[in-house]
């Protein structure tokens, strides 16, 4: 899907189990930057965080902070506003295919950054902490909290598990069947916003 930071435009599905997800999780995405933030503001990749408080659960995004980018990922354990933390300096270019891969374990809260496959830093996130249980949509690219993305997002997939290091580098650059297990949400985007698992959470480009 190729957006641009001034339409507001976004996918969407409403809230389902599968995508409350609130123990372990790993979320991938492939993006590919028009531009890029500016200092100190931030692009939304994939969410379950609208803009008012009481129902937020987790949020994708990348960076501009301190002249360096950064991708990163915020959770919340109460629908309110939630702690975070990011990959550190990383290169995002303009212009070129990027691989995002954020994981984090509930028990300890530890959550790593993967770029293109790649151990680039690791953090902790709110250790012990379940994520919130919210009935917010699942949204790729809406800005309510942060800012709308400006390129193209591909490739997205959501598990409930804490994929390995291993595991990530194995298949980030290949398509997978949608039958993977612990994989309970994938849109690969060809042309269609449909999810590939039996889960059936397919996306729509509502109003805006």
């Amino acid at each position: 899907i190729d957006l641009e930071s001034d339409s507001s435009q976004y996918l969407s599905v409403s809230d389902s189990a599968t995508s409350s997800i609130t123990g372990d999780i790993t979320i991938e995405h492939w993006i590919k930057l028009e531009t890029q933030p500016a200092e100190g503001s931030q692009f939304a990749i994939v969410e379950k965080y609208p803009s008012t408080t009481g129902q937020r659960s987790y949020i994708t995004f990348i960076e501009k902070s301190g002249g360096s980018m950064k991708f990163g990922l915020t959770i919340s354990t109460d629908g309110s506003n939630g702690p975070g933390s990011n990959s550190g300096a990383v290169t995002l270019n303009t212009g070129t295919w990027y691989h995002l891969a954020i994981t984090r374990k509930q028990s300890d809260g530890n959550t790593v950054f993967y770029l293109n496959g790649v151990n680039v830093s690791s953090a902790t996130v709110s250790a012990g902490n379940a994520m919130f249980d919210g009935t917010a949509d699942f949204n790729v690219d809406k800005g309510g909290f942060l800012g709308y993305f400006d390129g193209l997002i591909d490739e997205v997939r959501v598990w409930n598990y804490v994929r390995t290091s291993t595991e990530i580098a194995d298949d980030y650059a290949q398509e997978l069947n949608g039958n993977e297990t612990g994989l309970v949400g994938y849109w690969k985007l060809n042309n269609s916003p449909n999810d590939l698992t039996l889960n059936n959470n397919n996306l729509s480009n509502p109003a805006n």
